[in-house]
């Protein structure tokens, strides 16, 4: 892939991309000891940003910078997405001393989680499913629901309270 400022379309950068092994595995690089994130989802956001590039219409004036920016974004979405999901599961935790039949793998934690979420309001679920699903900003799912910015945070901390009290119940 050449340096500089060579003039290309998102389509011309992309094969450049998939031709250029070495810039290629400098990119997987990034990911395996920057993001720390496995080989195999490294190449997925690889091939993430190629699909990006060739959707690219308009001319890319330094085509290796903006390569590895889309990367590196591609990168960050991936972290932000683990992150929103190890927090979700640190807030629905187990109770201390599991009652007999209380949930023991993850197919029945995702089972019990459909239907805890089944027992909340429809406002709860919606609010819940923007923000952590979605992966929408607490400002960004506020719009969408037509709240207050001030006090979206506090609708969310209750909307996860009561999923907790009702998860603590719940068997599969």
């Amino acid at each position: 892939m050449e340096e500089g400022p060579v003039r290309r379309n998102g389509r011309e950068v992309a094969e450049a991309l998939v031709a250029d092994a070495e810039f290629r595995e400098r990119l997987v690089k990034v990911a395996l000891e920057k993001f720390r994130l496995d080989s195999e989802t490294a190449l997925d956001l690889l091939q993430e940003t190629a699909v990006i590039l060739i959707g690219i219409q308009q001319e890319i004036h330094h085509p290796r910078g903006f390569a590895y920016q889309v990367f590196y974004s591609r990168c960050c979405r991936c972290m932000e997405g683990q992150i929103r999901n190890r927090k979700l599961l640190a807030e629905v935790p187990l109770p201390p001393s599991a009652p007999p039949g209380a949930i023991a793998d993850g197919a029945a934690m995702g089972a019990a989680l459909k239907q805890a979420l089944a027992r909340i309001s429809p406002k709860c679920r919606q609010l819940l499913r923007s923000h952590y699903w979605e992966g929408r900003t607490l400002n960004e799912t506020a719009e969408r629901m037509s709240t207050g910015k001030g006090s979206i945070s506090t609708l969310v901390s209750r909307c996860l309270s009561r999923l907790r009290r009702i998860l603590v119940w719940v068997k599969p």
